[in-house]
């Protein structure tokens, strides 16, 4: 749990800095994903499911416990598309039509 909470504080300062500096913020955000949750990166950054970017953050912030509503002011998009994203992502990453909720519950699944 401790890693985790590394990767949250990591994940906020990285909303709060500049693009310049989020840029090298995610870069170590990424690596520690790797390190922590080998698993759910290779799962997320597999060339066949061919995520976005916007996918690939959503993931990532699902993994660490956000909510879609704090994902959606993350990403500055509506809360509207983080659903039908994660309705999609649940069809790329498991080729099943299935809710929102079962993507976040599969990929809590993955360490």
């Amino acid at each position: 749990m401790r890693r985790v909470s590394y990767l949250l504080l990591l994940i906020l300062l990285m909303v709060a800095c500049s693009e310049r500096r989020a840029y090298v913020e995610a870069l170590d955000v990424n690596s520690m994903v790797i390190k922590v949750l080998p698993n759910f990166y290779k799962l997320i950054s597999s060339n066949k499911h061919k995520l976005n970017d916007n996918e690939f953050k959503t993931c990532i912030l699902i993994r660490l416990h956000f909510s879609p509503k704090e994902i959606s002011n993350m990403l500055d998009v509506s809360s509207a598309y983080i659903t039908k994203l994660r309705n999609n992502m649940m069809v790329k990453l498991f080729g099943e039509v299935g809710k929102s909720k079962e993507l976040d519950e599969r990929l809590m699944q993955y360490s």
